[in-house]
């Protein structure tokens, strides 16, 4: 890689964004910084602060899932004195073999983080990859890097918000998945430490399930790798699980690098 690179990872309640010095790959990345931002944070202080400057070889690399917010920081490229050369990643950018399924209809953020998961390990082997954040992904990918689909099921916050938007009387309940510190007890004493215990613990056995059906075709061998979770909720799925943050992100620096070696 030969210039500096921005990722942007754009999500439906986020966007997280690094910057990568020259020659930086993927498995460097656990010494990256990444910031989290909201859409109404572009242009921002802190934004102006990461993103702002940057060389003229400085090329971004964006991957969205949702329109209105790329616009957004699209729009804020383009209002720039000094321009950006970008890229807005899409399917034929993702080197995995998407022949299994409709890839108009696979979300960017799922390939992403696939990729991402197998780019930061040097063994390959069967992998599911669960992403948890606004929605919760799990996707399988076999060991030669078939990309076979997977679920999409709500993440706790809309579950929550379906609970309070949807009942008389029980309210909102925020229960942060990346930082628990402690799971929650699975009898509940209160209503909200009920709920609490409910959304948690219904993830889990949820995953598990999931899990527990795809290693059915990948096979027991498939590993499980976590993003957006705490380390209490991994330790409780099915073994040969592990957790690694910003899985998109690696995606896109590992696009980002077979896009400039080709340059």
């Amino acid at each position: 890689m030969d210039h500096s690179v921005v990722a942007v990872d754009i999500g439906n309640s986020f966007i997280k964004a690094a910057v990568l010095p020259n020659g930086l790959t993927p498995l460097d990345f656990h010494d990256v910084p990444v910031t989290t931002f909201k859409t109404e944070d572009i242009g921002n202080a802190q934004w102006l602060d990461l993103l702002g400057s940057g060389s003229v070889e400085t090329q971004w690399f964006l991957a969205s899932v949702n329109q209105s917010s790329l616009d957004c920081v699209v729009r804020w490229l383009d209002s720039q004195t000094r321009p950006r050369k970008r890229t807005i990643l899409n399917h034929q950018h993702i080197p995995l073999d998407l022949s299994a399924v409709d890839e108009e209809q696979v979300g960017i953020d799922r390939l992403l983080s696939t990729l991402g998961a197998r780019g930061a390990r040097e063994n390959l082997f069967p992998m599911i990859v669960v992403d948890i954040g606004t929605a919760v992904t799990i996707d399988a990918v076999t060991t030669e890097g078939a990309f076979l689909g997977g679920v999409i099921m709500p993440g706790i916050y809309l579950s929550s918000l379906a609970l309070a938007n949807y009942t008389d009387q029980l309210p909102e309940v925020e229960v942060d998945i990346s930082n628990l510190q402690g799971l929650p007890q699975s009898i509940g004493t209160c209503t909200q430490d009920a709920i609490k215990g409910g959304l948690v613990w219904g993830l889990i056995g949820a995953i598990e399930a999931v899990v527990k059906r795809q290693q059915k075709v990948l096979g027991p061998e498939a590993h499980v790798v976590v993003d957006g979770a705490d380390s209490d909720v991994v330790l409780n799925l099915p073994c040969n699980a592990s957790s690694m943050d910003h899985l998109c992100l690696r995606g896109i620096i590992h696009v980002a690098r077979n896009v400039l070696d080709q340059e």
